[in-house]
């Protein structure tokens, strides 16, 4: 009978360890989807929100939430695409989006938004700016593969529907 016991303590013990090893992965699958719960959307009709939350995913290469942040179909407004559309960043699609992703957030894009560096519209004497009142602007820098004439990708962000979103990649003429 003392042997049939320690069996079933030693069982029982096994048992227990195996449950607290499987808790502990567990608990580490948790946190590692709290991070990408981490996004703000339910706040995103402040831009500093949004800025924040895109920061986070370019620094994290999220496309998917990059992708919700968008409203499609994203413009890509340089004058270059009128002749030759092949070459054009926009998308109508979520899909599309993640395809030309390395190709819109260039490192050029990826710094000042890492940096949270962003401006509203500005009346440079004219009036005239690439962005409308109430918009914002992410600006790169340097152009967008080293060889083509295009110029540098700037994100363009309204609100729409009450929240933020990225609707265009703009460009100075």
């Amino acid at each position: 009978m003392k042997k049939h016991t320690r069996i079933i303590l030693s069982i029982g013990l096994s048992f227990l360890v195996l449950t607290s090893c499987n808790n502990s992965n567990n608990n580490k699958t948790e946190e590692a989807s709290d991070e990408s719960a981490d996004y703000n959307f339910d706040k995103h009709g402040e831009i500093a929100v949004f800025i924040d939350d895109l920061a986070k995913a370019v620094n994290n290469d999220d496309k998917n939430t990059i992708a919700q942040m968008t409203q499609f179909p994203l413009q890509d407004e340089w004058e270059g695409n009128l002749e030759d559309q092949s070459t054009s960043l926009s998308c109508q699609t979520d899909k599309q989006f993640s395809e030309k992703y390395d190709k819109i957030f260039t490192p050029g894009l990826k710094k000042p938004i890492k940096a949270k560096e962003y401006r509203g519209w500005f009346n440079n004497g004219t009036g005239v700016d690439v962005i409308e009142k109430g918009e914002f602007l992410i600006d790169g820098d340097g152009n967008i593969d080293g060889e083509s004439e295009r110029p540098h990708n700037m994100l363009g962000i309204k609100k729409i529907d009450g929240v933020f979103k990225i609707y265009a990649i703009k460009f100075y003429s």
